[in-house]
């Protein structure tokens, strides 16, 4: 597949999301920012094809006095067909169907609440496995992201908040 430059925004967010990998703490994939503690937490890692092609950014966001929950969240290319859907596969749990909530220029987002049982499971895992179909006429990818530092970075960005 050919690679294309990247547009103003792509690149405008690629700057920004380095700005702010390089200011989050880093546990093995993950990475946790608390900037906006003690209200919240995001934790947040990306998956890239072997061509280094971005497929898609899981975040979790904790809430001050959530414990036991999170908000997951998916940043997938803007070029995903949405009427297919987003499904997050952890271990032999039925896969999460994520509602789309918008798009912009350079990607669309995702989200679904997890509860106690699910952020469990992933916490357990290795990797979870993320599905769409990247265009109406393509069959449906499904690819693997890491799950390895999770449960380190959930217990440091739980210890951020009240």
């Amino acid at each position: 597949m050919p690679r294309l430059p990247l547009s103003f925004s792509s690149a405008l967010l690629a700057v920004v999301a380095f700005a702010h990998a390089a200011a989050a703490d880093s546990f093995r994939h993950w990475q946790v920012d608390c900037a906006a503690a003690p209200r919240a937490c995001i934790l947040s890692t990306s998956a890239l094809a072997g061509d280094d092609t971005w497929l898609g950014t899981l975040r979790l966001q904790l809430a001050a006095g959530e414990v036991e929950a999170a908000r997951l969240q998916a940043l997938v290319p803007p070029s995903v067909h949405l009427g297919s859907g987003l499904f997050l596969g952890v271990g032999r749990q039925a896969p999460l169907p994520l509602a789309y909530l918008r798009c912009a220029p350079d990607h669309c987002e995702a989200a679904a609440p997890l509860d106690a049982a699910r952020l469990q499971a992933m916490k357990a895992g290795r990797a979870a496995t993320m599905t769409y179909r990247p265009s109406i006429s393509s069959p449906p990818v499904s690819f693997e992201v890491s799950l390895m530092g999770l449960t380190a970075a959930l217990g440091h960005a739980r210890a951020q908040l009240p």
